[in-house]
């Protein structure tokens, strides 16, 4: 017969999720007698445990995994002790549950996702429970509870099981609130919640407010210049940065780097992030000079905090440090790459390659991004060189190919939960890669086959984006801009022009009316139209366009200057002459400034403007 430690375990597995149910959840548990003595008594541990499960093995009623430290209970079974339980019995369980969980829950770093892969569905079943009480006189308002909804829900959010992952958000909030409106366990999940509407696109109203009011519990309970209200800060800028909003989010990082520089030890790796996070807000500016002095300073941050004397400089003790230059060397990569500086930024991009395959391994998802990176710069390097884009081409579906084994081919839907993460990654790559071949259709005799193949790439990639991100998602207009400009490459302007527009009524729904990329948007709607010749319907388009870009990114931006070429060849064709002139002198000189004489684009508008008629005053 069962002892009755084996009758209260089987009682208390059936507040778990049924399946593979780790031993560290009961040996982490305070249930009292007799559980608590059959657990302690020598050996202890597995022993113990295994010892306490032989019996309920013996009736089927329990199916161990010794190896795996699990075990599994059938959900009849769990049906069936459930209803034998009073309801003051139910809850005392549930929350012994709830605890144990929330001590067996690890920090949510990458090293630790296989083991917080193991626990969330059973803290999602007791998430259940926690909605169960809720409903009843008296819900489980423990601060275990919301702090495990937490460590949960922000796991969840960042492998983008977005639904998930605000429920149990909101739930951990809503039981903060209930112990103390103002207190800074609130604060940090209105900071969580904020930055997951974040991740779904979810830009404005409710996501600024929440990290607004994280902000003023934080500086008022904490202090102004406390390390959790640098985090809110540095929050808050992101997503304002998302918002295009470049102006407000500068202030707010140079007032987290300023926090964190006067709190922190100066090799800290959260000043490293906010100096990454403000140079990309300054590189968005077309501020490069200074985006390259901070990711520099990054850079020698972490190099000077590997230990040198280490046998191996990209593994233990140095691994964090080692990735965390990896990301300063990719991001500095992609600046340089951006200047046109391709020499420099090709240096330091298979260098963050070359770290990231020595410490993390040929199909890690971050070195799958060096790989992306490199493949971008190749392509962009020398878009008339047949061998570079073919290099480019191979490492872009090198990036692809260690996406999709990532997925889980035998959940019953690829494209969401638990693969929703690697999901989006693979559209990335699939964009990335359909550029790559646009990029190679100079060559005449490949253009149809790429273009072909670039459009069923595209096309997948929206098929991914939208069935896993909501609908109207800011990810879902990128991905119909791309798949518009191969078919107008295709010669199907017509096509193109309707994505382009559901696109732009995407991104006029859901960004602010000035946002960069309502303009890119814009563009691209011009040129589709252009390209039929519609040229009466271009001209206010490009004018929108430019003056979102001027007010966006600045009159000397590259991207400013790439508009006044496309305005001054749209006045061209129509023999506008004179109007034409200034528009490419201002964008070539913009292009030369900034991105130096030999840069594709500076070389398209010099060619562009050489193709202007003679003028009387010229």
């Amino acid at each position: 017969a069962a002892s009755p430690a084996s009758i209260t375990l089987l009682h208390f597995s059936a507040f778990f999720a049924p399946d593979a149910i780790p031993y560290e959840l009961i040996l982490a548990s305070e249930l009292g007698e007799p559980l608590v003595s059959a657990l302690t008594s020598p050996p202890g541990g597995d022993f113990a445990l295994n010892e306490i499960l032989a019996p309920l093995a013996r009736h089927s009623l329990v199916h161990k995994n010794a190896e795996a430290r699990t075990y599994s209970v059938h959900r009849l079974v769990q049906v069936v002790l459930l209803a034998e339980l009073t309801d003051a019995t139910c809850r005392d369980f549930a929350e012994q549950a709830i605890k144990a969980l929330n001590r067996t829950f690890p920090d949510v770093e990458y090293a630790n996702w296989p083991r917080c892969g193991r626990l969330v569905p059973h803290a999602l079943a007791v998430w259940g429970w926690i909605e169960c009480f809720d409903k009843s006189k008296e819900p489980l308002l423990v601060p275990a509870a919301a702090q495990l909804l937490n460590q949960a829900g922000y796991y969840l959010c960042l492998r983008a099981r977005y639904a998930e992952a605000e429920a149990l958000h909101r739930r951990a909030l809503a039981i903060w609130e209930a112990l103390g409106p103002d207190n800074p366990d609130t604060a940090t999940s209105l900071n969580n919640l904020g930055v997951l509407l974040r991740f779904q696109g979810r830009y404005y109203g409710e996501a600024e407010a929440l990290l607004l009011r994280a902000l003023a519990i934080r500086e008022a309970e904490l202090g102004p210049n406390h390390p959790d209200t640098a985090i809110s800060l540095n929050n808050l800028a992101l997503l304002l940065q998302a918002q295009g909003r470049y102006g407000e989010a500068e202030p707010q990082l140079r007032r987290a780097l300023a926090i964190r520089e006067a709190t922190l030890r100066s090799d800290h790796p959260d000043i490293v992030f906010t100096l990454n996070d403000l140079a990309g807000v300054l590189r968005a500016q077309g501020r490069f000079e200074e985006a390259e002095q901070l990711l520099l300073r990054a850079l020698a941050i972490r190099e000077a905090a590997v230990d040198p004397d280490h046998p191996d400089r990209v593994t233990s003790p140095n691994t964090a440090t080692i990735l965390d230059m990896a990301t300063s060397l990719n991001n500095l990569g992609v600046l340089l790459r951006d200047q046109g500086r391709y020499g420099e930024a090709e240096q330091r991009l298979r260098r963050a390659l070359e770290i990231r395959e020595q410490a993390l391994g040929p199909d890690h998802p971050d070195t799958a991004t060096s790989h992306n990176s490199l493949g971008v710069l190749l392509r962009a390097q020398r878009p008339t060189e047949q061998l570079l884009l073919k290099e480019a081409e191979q490492l872009l579906r090198r990036v692809l190919a260690i996406r999709e084994a990532a997925v889980d081919p035998d959940h019953p839907d690829r494209a969401t939960s638990p693969n929703t993460a690697t999901s989006l990654d693979m559209a990335t790559s699939l964009h990335n890669l359909a550029e790559s071949l646009r990029a190679q259709v100079q060559f005449k005799e490949a253009e149809p086959l790429l273009l072909k193949e670039a459009e069923q790439r595209l096309r997948r990639a929206l098929e991914i984006r939208e069935a896993t991100l909501r609908s109207g998602h800011p990810d879902i207009a990128q991905s119909l801009n791309y798949l518009a400009e191969v078919l107008r490459a295709q010669g199907r302007p017509g096509e193109a022009e309707q994505m382009h527009r559901q696109a732009l009524e995407i991104r006029e729904a859901t960004l602010r009316s000035g946002h960069p990329d309502i303009a890119q948007s814009l563009n691209n709607l011009a040129e589709s139209l252009r390209a039929q010749g519609r040229f009466k319907e271009v001209e206010p388009l490009y004018r929108r366009a430019l003056e979102i870009r001027e007010a966006a990114l600045g009159p000397e931006h590259y991207k400013t200057a790439y508009i006044l070429n496309n305005l001054a060849e749209s006045l061209r064709a129509k023999d506008r002459f004179a109007e034409a002139e200034p528009l490419y002198r201002r964008a070539l000189a913009i292009f030369e400034k900034k991105l130096g004489p030999e840069h594709p684009y500076t070389v398209c508008c010099r060619e562009n403007f050489a193709k202007l008629p003679p003028l009387p005053d010229r």
